[in-house]
């Protein structure tokens, strides 16, 4: 997915303003934070951080 170009860091405070603003769970936030960048969850995420980081390039 090329909609996909944020930092990790950038998951990780959009899940903390869910998690603290919305009242909900870690694990609810951390997909809902995905799911803003276009990803399906966060396993998703996590998954297309490692293949940026093995690959050393945005992942398709």
């Amino acid at each position: 997915m090329n909609r996909m170009y944020t930092a990790q860091g950038d998951e990780t405070v959009l899940a903390a303003i869910a998690e603290y603003e919305g009242g909900l769970s870690r694990a609810r936030a951390e997909d809902l934070a995905a799911q803003c960048q276009g990803l399906a969850d966060a396993a998703a995420y996590w998954a297309w951080l490692a293949d940026y980081v093995i690959h050393k390039r945005i992942p398709r």
